[in-house]
């Protein structure tokens, strides 16, 4: 019975996540070849998810901030 119900849990992941492709295989490309450029010279490497959520944070942080 549980294996039957993680077989089924198993196969609706699979079949949802099949059409949400996070990236193209040419960014996904794009993407290795920066972060093996930045770690050879020393760079922290941050995805583009990494990047747009810091700028959302800092936009929230800026939206509240103010200043006398």
């Amino acid at each position: 019975m549980k294996f039957r119900l993680l077989v089924l849990a198993l196969g609706l992941v699979s079949l949802t996540g099949c059409s949400t492709v996070p990236m193209s295989y040419q960014e996904w490309r794009e993407e290795q070849d920066r972060r093996r450029s930045a770690v050879t010279t020393g760079i922290p490497f941050k995805s583009k998810r990494q990047l747009l959520a810091e700028g959302t944070e800092l936009q929230q942080i800026a939206a509240e901030t103010r200043f006398p």
